[in-house]
This record gives C-alpha cells, structure tokens and sequence, in this order.
C-alpha cells in the first residue's frame, strides 16, 4: 500500500527556489533515506510532508488512515511532566479502554442473573479486551523500559521533568516517544545525532522491524546502509530516487553520471558531425549544382531538430585533501606502557597498555566518557598522565586533529591562522592552500570565532594536511563534515603512507580506514584485527561461542527446501550482477565503436558522398544502441 504520494512540490524561501517539482511515492514498507549536500532543503521537504509548513505548489496524498510522526534535529519539551508520564501520554487509549474493561467487569457481576443481559455484556467484554491486547495493554511498561533503555535513558531519569534534562537526552526521549506512538509514515532528521554506537545498533534493530514506512534523513552512512531499501537524492532542487541502501546508491549515481557524461560528449560530437556534413554538402554545391544544395537545406533541418543534451554539472564542492608524511620514521610508532589518568578523586583508566607499528591505522571505540579523547590528548603531550609513560620512535613526528578545535585562535582570521602556523608561506601560497579547502573571497578574513562547526574542522583538517605528521591523532575528524568531505578524507587517510589513530563514531568511515579497533572498557583495551566488518564479525562469533546452541526442530524436507530457496536467490543475484557486467562491457564496446565512427567524421575530406551517408546511418544505429543499453542498465539495477 501507498504511504504516502508527493506530486511536483515546489517551495521557495523570497527569491531562493528550495524545491521545484518534486515528485516521488513511498510504498509502507519503504524505508528511504533522503540525502543531498547541507542547504539542499531536505528538513524543509520533511517539515512539508507532516504539515509543518506549506509548499507552494503540489499535492500531498497520506491515506487517512496513515498517522505521521516526525523528529525534528532539536526537540522541544514543552510539556512540565516526569520522563515516565510523557512516555505514559502514548498510551491514552490503552488507559480509556482500561476503564472501560472494569466498568464491564463490574456490570458482568450485576447481570450474572441475567443470562442475557450477561451475553451481552461478555460480548462488548471480549471485543474491548481485543482493543487492549491489540494496544499493548499488557505489555505498555515494558514497552515503555526497553526504548527508554535502548535510547540509554536510565531509571534515575524517569521522575526528572522533562524539561530539566540536556539537549542530548530530549532528543532521545522525543525519539523514544515517538517509536511508542508507531506512527505508519515515520519522519526522522538526523536521528543518530545524539546517540553512542551502542544506542544507534539498537536503533537500527528497532526500524529493522517497523511496521510502517520510514522517511529518515541522515549523515550516518553505516546507519543508511543497514537500514534503507531506496535512497532519494535532492539535489538543485530536483529528486532522484534509488533502490537500494546507500553504497548502491553511490555506484548507481556515479555510473549514472558516467553515462550522462558520455551521451552529453556523444550528442556534441554528433551535432559536430552533422554540421560538418552540411558543410561538405554546400561544398558539393557550389562545384557540382543545386542538388547538393537541397542535401544541405535538408541535412539542416534535421541538425535543428537534433535534441540537445545537457551538459552534466557538476554541484560537488569537496575539499581537496591530500596526506603526505613528512618524514619516514621508524617502524615502531608508539610505545604506552601502565597509562592512568585521573581527574581529582575521578579515575579515567589505569593500567593501559598501547603499542602502534608504522602503517597502523586504527579506530578507537568505546562508550562516551570512557576517556578516548584523554588518552589522545596524552599520546600529542597535551596532558600529562598521573602514572606511565608514553614513548614515540625514531623520526615520528605527532600532529593532532582536536574535534573541539581548541588548536585553533579565536582571534586570528583565516588567513592569519595559516600564515602564523606555517610562516614560510606567502599571500597567495596561503590562499591557495585554503581555496583547496572551500575558503575563497572574502572568507580568509572572516574571524575563526565567527566559523561554523564545518568550516573549523575544516580549517583544522587543512593545518593538519600541511603540518605533514608521519602519525595522525584525530579526535572526531568527521564531525560537521558533509558527505562528500567525509568521502575525501576516507580516500586521503587510506593512502596516507604514515600511521594513524583516531576516534571516531562514524561506522562507515571506520570501516573504510581501519584495519585495527581498539575497544576501550573500563580502561583495559581490546585489540581485533581489521575494520569495522571484521569486529562485528568477530563479536557475533564470540557470542555463538559463548552461547549454548539452540537446537532446532527442522525436518530434512525443509531444510533442503531452505538451501533450494537460498540456492535460487544466489544464482538470481549472480545472473543479475553478470546481466550488468555484460550490458557494460557492450556499453563500452558500442562507445569505442561510436568514438572511431565520429573521428573519421571529423575530417570530410576524401570522403565520398556514398561513405559519407554510410557512416552516417552507421552512427545513428550505434547510437541508438547505447540508448537502448544504457536503459537496460537502469533497468538490471532498479
């Protein structure tokens, strides 16, 4: 069933068009992420969707029997009431359909001489007690304590009021609210924003199993790839939609674009052509007569009515960071031995054994406050720990990305900030260094005070780049990154020749860059190999080991049914996969073919009218067969 249905919605903020003729459907068990560059309007199309605000042109259809609800990015509490009795809010119906059950139970003890006033009442009894069970009636409190627990929202806040707690814990409990609630179309912007790893695995076992459809927009990568089943692009206003969850959706997007590309290239070469035939046929005419002339005519008429592709634009404005390790250094990096730390009568960790070899570029994981950032600090010297000692190799040199930013002055401008740091730079050097980084014009004089949390990080990611450490410490380095930048800095940090340790709660970049984790509990660190697949790999199998197996009752006749079913799925995924290689492979046979045609049409001379025409038709067809191909490919990925 159809959740929901927009039809060519468009929205303007004064003379800024946002959206324009957005269309798109979402069946009730869509889970779609919706993504796009910062500013592309993404909370403006949610905030329309659930009636927020109106768009200036289109239709919204939600089936009636639809219910919405929608997380904004920063909740607001209102309401004066005890965590507990917000939570208990949802659960109104249950309350009314309560009352009403012992109102009947005490009317079934008043008629239990009337056999058939009885009956009756025993019939409305059973269909209210339905409702109840159907509501959760029995089961509304644990409800309520296993998303407040799943959300890390403790019993010790239950009877705070609301209003009282951070930002952070608003959020999660709005979110929590609103999964009790159970809305059918499900908005959520930025949903992992306030939440540790362990809060954002529950929450995608949570949506996992909705009963409903999702409409989620978010920079968790990791997030949109276990969960979505299609992906939306808003970009310029305009929407396309993917299946999928999100690394499909990069690859579709990026052949997409490839495609685009080459038609735009081929149309160009092919209007080149025709107006070279023109040409050439004028040429005939004046030598040989009329005839030729009429060619001409005709051949123009149909170069007019040639369609024009579009030239792709791009819309990408990405820094351009590249990592290189000031000196080779030594193969041992790092050396920590007993570390503890303690803030007054508060104890960090104690007794924390670290060693780095060169080429170690690992992840450093663990629950808020269990004192990542610390340890960081102490390993650039930062701050000293009250016991151990922590020694760098030969030839290694530290440079450290502070997520707080803390390494950068307020009171410089942009410009400043470089120049002081790296004073053999000049003017334009400077400028060009930040340019690389999205700070042209007037930006390199705005004040860093004056800086968004985006343009200190990457104000601090440029320092770093030129300071040329041979062993990165990065605390949080993709916060306030857009995706884009995020992409760059995974494919900088991964052909990094140096050593890297970072912290991070990005799971797809972790995935991307590590190929060590180390799990920091209760200050002991625990080493796995690998990234961040690997480590949940290893846990799961940790967990099986740990665990007495469960026997299953399956008879021989299903389970072979089960491995026939699985068998099928693999060969229709491996046909599907070969389908598209061969589809691409004649795609680029087709454009080979098509660049040979278009280079011996590129020079009229020698060519006779007959090979002329030949070659022509001969381009047509080739043409039309990429056209068909490229459709096919859309077609195997959709």
């Amino acid at each position: 069933m159809t959740s929901l249905t927009l039809k060519n919605i468009s929205h303007s903020f004064g003379a800024d068009s946002i959206l324009s003729d957005v269309s798109f459907s979402v069946q009730d068990d869509t889970r779609l992420g919706l993504v796009g560059p910062n500013g592309a309007g993404k909370t403006t199309l949610l905030r329309i969707i659930c009636g927020e605000i109106q768009s200036d042109a289109g239709t919204i259809e939600i089936p009636k029997n639809i219910s919405v609800g929608y997380l904004e990015q920063e909740a607001q509490i209102t309401a004066q009431t005890t965590v507990w009795n917000l939570m208990l809010g949802v659960y109104k119906e249950v309350f009314s359909l309560e009352k009403r059950l012992r109102t009947l139970e005490h009317d079934m003890c008043e008629a239990a001489e009337d056999k058939k006033q009885w009956e009756k009442i025993s019939l409305e009894y059973d269909k209210i007690n339905k409702a109840f069970e159907d509501a959760d009636g029995y089961g509304y409190k644990s409800a309520i304590r296993g998303v407040l627990k799943g959300l890390e929202l403790g019993e010790d806040l239950y009877q705070r009021e609301a209003g009282t707690l951070s930002g952070g814990q608003r959020s999660r409990l709005m979110l929590a609210k609103l999964l009790l609630e159970k809305p059918g179309l499900l908005l959520l912007d930025e949903p992992t924003n306030h939440l540790d790893t362990k809060a954002i695995s529950w929450l995608e076992g949570y949506l996992k199993t909705w009963q409903g459809a999702v409409i989620l927009v978010s920079h968790d990568r990791w997030f949109l790839d276990q969960l979505c089943t299609h992906i939306a692009d808003l970009r310029k206003g305009k929407i396309d939609t993917y299946k999928g969850n999100y690394t499909s959706y990069t690859a579709q997007r990026k052949e997409k674009i490839r495609l685009l590309q080459k038609a735009y290239e081929h149309n160009q070469a092919d209007l080149k052509r025709q107006k070279q035939v023109v040409e050439q046929y004028k040429v005939w005419g004046r030598i040989g007569g009329g005839k030729n002339f009429i060619k001409a005519n005709a051949r123009q008429k149909i170069l007019d009515k040639t369609e024009r592709v579009e030239k792709v634009q791009s819309d990408k404005k990405s820094i351009s960071l590249k990592l290189n390790a000031g000196g080779r250094g030594g193969n041992d990096v790092l050396l920590a031995e007993n570390l503890a730390m303690a803030f007054d009568s508060k104890q960090i960790f104690s007794g924390l054994d670290l060693k780095m070899l060169k080429g170690d570029k690992a992840a450093l994981i663990g629950a808020n406050g269990i004192g990542k950032t610390t340890l960081l600090k102490i390993i650039s010297s930062n701050l000293k720990p009250t016991q151990g000692q922590v020694s760098l190799g030969a030839g290694i040199t530290v440079s450290y990305y502070d997520q707080l930013q803390q390494n950068l002055n307020s009171g410089n401008t942009v410009l400043e900030e470089i120049q002081n740091a790296y004073p053999y730079m000049d003017n334009t050097q400077a400028r060009n260094a930040l340019a690389s980084f999205l700070f042209c014009g007037d930006d390199v004089f705005k004040k860093i005070s004056l800086l968004s949390g985006g343009e200190k990080g990457r104000l601090s990611l440029l320092k770093l780049m030129l300071g040329q450490g041979n062993f990165l410490l990065l605390d949080e380095p993709t916060n306030h990154l857009d995706m884009d930048s995020r992409e760059m800095l995974e494919e900088a940090l991964s052909e990094f020749d140096g050593t890297v340790l970072f912290v991070s709660h990005d799971r797809y970049f972790i995935n991307k860059v590590a190929n060590r984790v180390l799990d920091m509990k209760s200050g002991s660190l625990t080493k796995y190999n690998g990234n961040w697949s690997d480590y949940l790999e290893f846990l799961e199998k940790q967990k099986k080991e740990e665990q007495e197996p469960e026997k299953q009752d399956i008879t021989k006749t299903a389970l072979a049914k089960q491995k026939r079913a699985d068998k099928e799925k693999e060969n229709a995924l491996r046909e599907t996969k070969r389908r598209i290689t061969e589809i691409e492979k004649d795609i680029e046979s087709q454009e080979e073919r098509l660049e040979q045609i278009e280079s011996a049409l590129a020079n009229t001379e020698g060519l006779g009218e007959e090979r002329l025409i030949e070659l022509s038709a001969e381009h047509e067809s080739v043409q039309g067969r990429i056209d068909e191909l490229m459709q096919a490919w859309e077609e195997a990925h959709g």
